[in-house]
């Protein structure tokens, strides 16, 4: 209720409501994608194990042999972040440490690969 008594003291015009939705338009998938200096066309996984990172990461970037492109999220583990971008891959990545744009990199995703969270059970 306070959204619509916002927006009516406002006042929106048909101009002004085109606006505000331009500049929350994500970009399109290919261009953010490119922007991290991944494929634009590959499928894109998501690879999280929660805020501390897991070495299990490490044995996903190893055994992966699907033609795909992965995101790994690595948390507060600068060590496994670095691991990880000295590793070599037969395959796009991008290596990220903590950050709270987690609902951005889903969205760059096509699949998950990780644990469930910890209320993922309730």
């Amino acid at each position: 209720m306070k959204a619509k008594g916002f927006l009516r003291k406002l006042k929106p015009t048909v101009r002004s409501v085109k606006f505000w939705l331009t500049c929350i338009r994500p970009r399109p998938l290919a261009v953010e994608r490119d922007r991290l200096g991944l494929d634009p066309n590959l499928p894109t996984g998501l690879v999280l194990f929660g805020g501390e990172g897991s070495r299990a990461m490490l044995d996903v970037a190893r055994r992966v042999t699907a033609s795909a492109q992965f995101i790994f999220l690595c948390g507060k583990n600068r060590k496994l972040a670095e691991r990880l971008r000295g590793l070599k891959t037969a395959f796009p990545k991008h290596i990220e440490e903590f950050t709270s744009e987690v609902p951005y990199f889903m969205h760059l995703s096509d699949f998950f690969v990780g644990k469930p969270g910890p209320r993922q059970y309730q």
